[in-house]
């Protein structure tokens, strides 16, 4: 039996994490089942948008050895160049134009960049008990930028 878990393994503890931990103020169980799911490791820049980020910052950088770079504005237009980042992790209320969101990501992303975001908009009583219905895709974008 290896000790590595599937991607199956993987996806199905990130559902329970979110289901379990998405309400918690302070609680980091969910970041590190997305940053495992992601593969987010040593040498890893990762931009990271969320309000209060602090021990966010501290567990990427100390358990999973990634430059982070903490990002709190308008996701409209990020102030970074191309290409700048390996991951992103998405952790803030989103609404208006999503199109243009997945634009700015695409364009901060290296190639085969990977991008984690935390959504919700249901109260935690609306949630499933059973967490298996609920689905869960790993994005890689694509290396063609045209």
């Amino acid at each position: 039996m290896t000790t590595e878990m599937t991607h199956q393994q993987q996806s199905t503890r990130l559902i329970e994490a979110i289901v379990e931990h998405a309400l918690q103020a302070n609680d980091l169980e969910l970041l590190r089942q997305l940053a495992q799911v992601l593969g987010l490791r040593a040498g890893h820049r990762v931009l990271l948008i969320a309000e209060d980020a602090d021990l966010a910052v501290q567990t990427l950088s100390t358990e999973f050895g990634c430059e982070v770079e903490h990002y709190r504005g308008s996701l409209r237009q990020l102030p970074y160049a191309e290409a700048s980042f390996t991951g992103a992790l998405v952790a803030v209320p989103v609404s208006g134009d999503l199109h243009a969101l997945a634009r700015e990501l695409y364009r901060v992303l290296q190639p085969n960049g990977v991008l984690g975001m935390v959504a919700f908009s249901v109260y935690r009583d609306q949630m499933p008990d059973d967490p298996a219905p609920v689905s869960y895709t790993h994005l890689t974008l694509p290396t063609n930028r045209e």
